[in-house]
């Protein structure tokens, strides 16, 4: 059993008219039962979106990742907690067979959950203080750089999704798609205005949403393919899109690499198009009883998405 994922950010026609590049980008890792994936959209008034998409998705995913390898728990595949029970927090997260009750299981749960928190916290702090290193010309700031991020930490048997801004995420029953978790988009005031990984107040804007036990498919949407993969309500998914796309992309004999490819070319399909100009993006994370390859962090905007396929 392993983690099966498959990812692709395509461009918008508004940036392909433009001659843009595509300002979403999306990035993973996953080992054993650990998953770790963030997408993010570069705001369309930065001047260097992309590069702050990019660099946030691709930092986080490695700062967590680099966390998780370094620091596992023994005999098992929960979150690292520096200073605690960690033997028995391996149990609880593991659904193992220790004698624990209820109660102390939720306990030891809840502090994983902290634990994992921190580590959120530090990956986005890195991201913001790194972004700006390649930059060369003078008074640019982190502003030039804004995007928003929505990521999952997940293993078997639970996770946790983070977010700042916009797009949504989703913890679901892969057989029912019934929604078990979602992280909803934030807006501002009006309804154009979303809040950044980049921006000042980063922290009283970053969501923590817990995923609960039953969840085996997570899907990371930046806010162009929540237009046709979240449902009206805001609380579901639409079937409309996630059954087809999950009924394909969960098959034994379709790979992520041929996964990502048609996942492509369905949201820079002239469907998928009509309903939003914007660029897209779906990372999708099954929890596959097959035998899946470990993924090493992979990232990638449209144009890698494309090369992944060929």
């Amino acid at each position: 059993m392993s983690w099966k994922i498959v990812g692709a950010s395509a461009q918008g026609t508004t940036h392909a008219a433009n001659n843009q590049e595509c300002q979403d980008a999306n990035a993973f890792w996953s080992v054993g039962s650990w998953f770790v994936g963030v997408v993010c959209d570069g705001a369309g008034t930065a001047r260097f979106a992309a590069i702050g998409a990019r660099h946030g998705a691709r930092t986080v995913v490695e700062r967590i990742a680099a966390h998780l390898a370094s620091a596992p728990l023994p005999g098992s595949d929960g979150p690292p907690l520096a200073g605690t029970d960690q033997a028995r927090i391996g149990e609880a997260l593991a659904g193992g067979t220790a004698p624990l009750v209820a109660e102390t299981n939720e306990a030891l749960i809840d502090e994983a959950d902290e634990a994992l928190r921190s580590v959120v916290i530090e990956a986005v702090a890195l991201a913001r203080d790194t972004v700006l290193a390649p930059a060369t010309e003078e008074g640019v700031t982190l502003a030039d750089f804004n995007a928003t991020l929505v990521g999952c930490v997940g293993w078997h048997g639970g996770g946790l999704l983070f977010h700042i801004g916009d797009g949504a995420a989703v913890a679901l029953d892969a057989t029912s798609l019934h929604v078990l978790a979602i992280s909803p988009p934030e807006n501002g005031e009006f309804a154009e205005q979303t809040f950044f990984y980049t921006g000042s107040e980063w922290r009283e804007h970053l969501r923590f949403t817990p995923v609960p036990l039953g969840a085996n498919l997570i899907a990371l949407m930046s806010d162009g393919a929540m237009t046709f993969g979240i449902a009206a309500n805001r609380r579901d998914v639409d079937r409309r899109f996630f059954g087809p796309v999950t009924k394909f992309l969960s098959r034994d004999g379709v790979s992520p690499q041929a996964g990502s490819a048609a996942l492509l070319a369905t949201l820079s399909s002239p469907g998928a198009c009509r309903v939003t100009h914007d660029d897209k993006t779906l990372l999708w994370a099954y929890w596959s009883t097959g035998d899946a390859p470990e993924s090493e962090t992979v990232s990638g905007n449209a144009e890698e998405s494309r090369r992944t396929g060929e």
